[in-house]
């Protein structure tokens, strides 16, 4: 199952700035799909950058995972496991209009992202220094609005 995020930019927000193209709100959808959005899923991808190397000594969540990991060799990974570059290929992104928004959604498909990077992380891969992804985004969102905001502005010449 994909971990992940979704941010909807609402109708309310949309008729704002539709009412500055009340005859075009395509012009505007395609603004938001072009610039504000995109920029959302951008940032959301660089915030999920590959660390540096695994920090020694390993911090496990409890000796039962420790255990594990040694008897079934890495999980089946091998030891030591070396980064594949699943995680960095696994990220999606799209946008698209619902019937009362436009909606961006970012993710991973990895089966373990949650373990790496979302609500479940491990508590050595946040001593390597991987970012909660699932946190970051909420900052993002954020930026998104003040980014839909200024848009706005934009538009209307204010």
């Amino acid at each position: 199952m994909p971990s992940e995020i979704r941010v909807q930019v609402n109708d309310a927000a949309l008729r704002q700035l539709e009412e500055a193209y009340a005859q075009a709100p395509a012009m505007v959808l395609n603004a938001l799909k072009q610039t504000v959005l995109p920029n959302f899923v951008s940032k959301a991808l660089e915030a999920s950058a590959y660390p540096g190397p695994v920090v020694y000594p390993i911090e496990w969540a409890s000796e039962r995972q420790r255990a594990a990991f040694f008897a079934t060799n890495g999980f089946g990974h091998g030891i030591p496991y070396r980064r594949t570059g699943t995680l960095k290929s696994s990220w999606f992104s799209d946008t698209k209009r619902l019937d009362d928004a436009v909606e961006a959604v970012v993710g991973n498909k990895a089966d373990y992202a949650r373990f790496v990077i979302w609500d479940s992380q491990q508590p050595f891969h946040r001593n390597t220094g991987w970012t909660r992804f699932d946190l970051t985004v909420d900052a993002l969102a954020e930026q998104a609005a003040r980014d839909i905001e200024a848009l706005y502005e934009q538009i209307m010449g204010v």
